[in-house]
């Protein structure tokens, strides 16, 4: 798996520096088709929307809970907006910028509000350089991914939920996830809640993951310490150079079996640390 996933994340970076985020001539606009897009906006009120698509370079990216279907924004002048507004009940907002330009990230942002209680669809954002938070709501599915920024989910409930970053913190607070996949290179995961099936890999992240797994785990990493406590039994294998404790009796190797669903926790040389709670 994390051999794939190191392959994976080669194409990526090698597509980021030729072409990243240039769209086609064809790319939608906003209700009023125009190039001139502004550049940032305070609040602005939109339809109702079921699914969110946000795909930038240099923007913090946030789904919150509010009062309306709103967006308030501010971009870089060399990230213009290619497409933006709700269409055929999705929110598009995407931008486009010349790949030989150079900027860094500063202040630039792009807010969603939904009404509290609100279910969407399908969530995605993705950006390079910026930090992406979800909390307060429940979808279908969310796909959360960012470069060079934290991602984080708080408060929600969801069906699938993938999240990407390559060094920057993997944060899940207070989640009930049918389905739960993380990837990361060089920074943390931290996970939070009720999971049914779970996948978490890093390369050198720790990983710590408090609460419940329903249907099967599986937690890898390269040189990483992985800690798992959750608040039932399970059949544990673990697999590491480094200390392996299971409620803190220390092992060398630790094959369980139980009543409880599979997880298997590997790491080449981090410390492996599980506590159960039947």
């Amino acid at each position: 798996m994390l051999k794939n996933f190191m392959a994976s994340l080669l194409c990526i970076s090698l597509f980021l520096l030729t072409a990243c985020h240039t769209a086609p001539p064809s790319s939608p606009m906003s209700n009023s088709g125009q190039n001139d897009l502004p550049l940032q906006a305070e609040s602005q009120a939109l339809d109702s929307f079921d699914s969110i698509k946000i795909d930038v370079l240099a923007a913090d990216i946030s789904v919150i809970p509010g009062e309306e279907w709103s967006v308030s924004y501010h971009l870089s002048d060399k990230e213009p907006l290619t497409r933006f507004g709700v269409e055929q009940g999705t929110l598009y907002i995407e931008t486009t910028f010349d790949p030989h330009e150079r900027f860094q990230h500063r202040d630039w942002f792009i807010t969603v509000t939904v009404p509290a209680g609100t279910s969407l669809e399908d969530v995605e954002l993705d950006t390079i350089s910026g930090n992406v938070e979800i909390r307060g709501f429940s979808c279908d599915s969310a796909s959360l991914s960012s470069t060079s920024g934290t991602v984080e989910a708080q408060d929600i409930r969801a069906e699938d939920l993938k999240m990407h970053s390559t060094s920057e913190k993997i944060t899940v607070g207070k989640a009930i996830c049918d389905d739960f996949e993380a990837e990361t290179v060089s920074s943390d995961v931290y996970a939070e809640g009720e999971f049914g099936e779970m996948d978490i890999s890093t390369v050198s992240g720790d990983t710590e993951v408090i609460g419940s797994v329903s249907s099967e785990g599986a937690l890898e990493s390269v040189s990483g310490d992985i800690t798992l406590s959750i608040s039932h039994d399970a059949s544990i294998q673990a697999n590491s150079r480094g200390t392996i404790l299971l409620n803190g009796t220390k092992s060398d190797s630790l094959s369980t079996s139980s009543s409880g669903v599979l997880i298997t926790i590997k790491s080449v040389s981090g410390d492996l640390a599980i506590q159960t709670t039947p």
